[in-house]
């Protein structure tokens, strides 16, 4: 079967991995350990690719070919544990969460608040021509658990948010979530 210029062929099982999907590989490894805002993140992973590559050329150079000079450089690099850690100055001895993983904690009280808000909305629309006092207290009683369901919502925000820093925060984000699912049981 011909190739066509620009098409790549799909890997089986049985294909080896390319050199430039084992550098990217070890570059995701790296970022899960780095702990600093995006720019100096993204500044890093530059140069640490950079020093790959160019590591690699020596190799091959000296005679080496390409996959083990790739192999040789990544090697001689360490752990990317390590290798964050000489970056950042400081022991990087947990991976950053990514993805939807990262965001699981938020899901609950997001959930929640959107439900408290449409309740309050859907409750003033029923309203029209005033309230009773009895539909006054109801309307508090919306008010309330819609913001105590945001102050929990934005709090796991936050925490998330400061988990990629410091990981105890992790534990708060979900720790906020159960406080949103006791007001869910409670039904504040």
């Amino acid at each position: 079967m011909e190739e066509l210029p620009g098409l790549r062929r799909r890997r089986s099982p049985g294909d080896s991995v390319t050199d430039d999907e084992r550098i990217r590989a070890y570059l995701k490894d790296v970022r899960s350990f780095l702990h600093v805002p995006n720019a100096q993140r993204s500044r890093v992973l530059d140069e640490l690719e950079c020093h790959i590559r160019d590591g690699a050329a020596a190799y091959e150079r000296d005679g080496d070919s390409h996959e083990h000079a790739v192999t040789q450089v990544i090697s001689e690099l360490g752990p990317p544990d390590a290798v964050a850690t000489a970056f950042l100055g400081t022991p990087a001895p947990v991976r950053r969460i990514s993805g939807v993983a990262r965001w699981l904690p938020l899901l609950l009280p997001s959930l929640m608040l959107t439900v408290a808000v449409a309740s309050v909305l859907w409750s003033l629309a029923w309203f029209s021509d005033g309230l009773t006092h009895g539909e006054r207290t109801v309307q508090w009683a919306y008010l309330r658990r819609t913001a105590v369901i945001a102050v929990l919502t934005s709090a796991t925000y936050i925490a998330i948010r400061r988990a990629d820093v410091d990981r105890s925060w992790r534990m708060a984000a979900w720790l906020c979530t159960g406080f949103a699912l006791l007001a869910l049981v409670a039904r504040w």
